[in-house]
């Protein structure tokens, strides 16, 4: 992933840690009176971890796999060529790839009789 991409996932990961750190700061707030710190501060914890272990997750599983495929295909629109790294990503990729391969045969086909 790009240097930006990753900034504006930990962005996304602080932010949503915030908001479950107020909904622990609330809820703490009208539940008792006399709560410690060691009790919030382990609720801030684990507020925290949850967010960062999600935010990871997600950006494991859905976003880096999407972002390989369209790099993948903006290189081989820049170059013109079918990489074969089909093997990688199974054959959705390879059937992905090909019918790529001929949407931009058949786009360069139209340019090429006007």
């Amino acid at each position: 992933m790009r240097r930006s991409t990753n900034f504006k996932v930990a962005l996304l990961a602080t932010c949503n840690m915030l908001f479950w750190a107020s909904i622990a700061v609330s809820t703490v707030a009208l539940s008792r009176p006399n709560i410690s710190i060691e009790v919030l501060i382990s609720l801030l914890f684990i507020a925290g971890v949850f967010t960062w272990t999600t935010i990871y997750w997600l950006v494991r599983n859905c976003v880096k796999p999407i972002t390989c495929i369209t790099n993948d295909i903006e290189r081989m629109n820049q170059t013109g060529s079918v990489v074969p790294i089909a093997n990688i990503y199974g054959e959705e990729y390879e059937a992905l790839l090909v019918a790529v391969n001929k949407a931009m045969r058949l786009a360069q086909g139209e340019k090429q009789e006007r």
